[in-house]
């Protein structure tokens, strides 16, 4: 990553640049100032990060903002990639988890497995749906919403599955792969930069591989570790993202295949894409 130009300071101003909030926190500048805050902000036109804080002390507070440009291999955004862009938000699936009565609410990407005769059967990050009393909507591409029903989630280990009964256009089922991925082979994850559209592809590489799991180096955002998931450079789900500790850890299509079958009755021992019959089938004959 490289520093912008762009340095910018200014008072009390509301800064255009800053058009989506991934995280905040704060800086303890004990003896300098009162408080410090940040706001990280994704400008994905621009390819550029920016980062701005607010230091107040007494009754004196100035904003200090840094842009930073990110390097032409470190993310790869949907210009750069616009079929892929294109198939994405025809596939992938939005959760939207609220807690009744209160305004906070957070998203998690849900991946269509099978999208047959009205029916779109989908997995999903389970510690989605770990906390109690939370409302869950999902949220389709052409922007139908239906709430999913807390009893008709299913979940084993890492893993939640789930259908739901949509009426018209169903969106597509992801392609999957059944070679597993090696060290350092490119892969890409998804971001949402606006409430519906997975509107940004994030490009890294494999740095550790596993025999359930393995761990990427895509830059992280607003819902890596909730489920974001990971695909090939041939478009094909390679893993799903659950942990971010510097680096991101996602399970495989082993260990995918493995907790679904536990889930699934009638499947056991299945490779994923046999599951994947098994529930296509099924639905044709509903």
């Amino acid at each position: 990553m490289r520093c912008s130009p762009l340095l910018k300071q200014s008072t009390n101003k509301q800064w255009e640049l800053s058009q989506l909030h991934f995280f905040s926190f704060k800086l303890d500048v004990s003896g300098k100032a009162d408080f410090a805050f940040g706001v990280f902000s994704h400008l994905g036109a621009q390819r550029a990060i920016v980062f701005q804080v607010k230091l107040r002390h007494n009754a004196e507070s100035k904003d200090f903002l840094w842009v930073f440009v990110m390097d032409q291999d470190v993310g790869a955004l949907h210009g750069d990639n616009h079929a892929f862009h294109i198939e994405l938000r025809r596939s992938l699936v939005q959760l939207v988890s609220s807690q009744p009565g209160e305004g906070q609410s957070f998203s998690a990407p849900a991946i269509p497995i099978v999208s047959v005769n009205g029916s779109c059967y989908m997995i999903a990050l389970s510690k989605v749906f770990r906390q109690p009393n939370r409302q869950h909507r999902v949220i389709f591409p052409d922007g139908t919403t239906v709430m999913l029903r807390v009893e008709d989630i299913r979940m084993q280990g890492s893993l939640a599955a789930f259908s739901v009964n949509k009426p018209g256009e169903l969106p597509n089922r992801v392609r999957f792969s059944e070679q597993q991925v090696s060290h350092n082979q490119e892969v890409y994850t998804v971001n949402y930069e606006r409430m519906r559209e997975p509107s940004m592809l994030v490009r890294g590489r494999v740095t550790h591989v596993g025999q359930m799991s393995f761990y990427h180096d895509c830059t992280p955002g607003s819902f890596t570790d909730l489920g974001s998931p990971v695909f090939n450079e041939q478009r094909e789900l390679v893993g799903m993202c659950y942990c971010n500790h510097g680096v991101i850890g996602a399970i495989n299509m082993i260990r995918i295949a493995e907790q679904l079958s536990r889930i699934k009755e009638g499947t056991a021992n299945m490779s994923l894409s046999q599951i994947v019959q098994h529930l296509e089938a099924a639905n044709q004959g509903n």
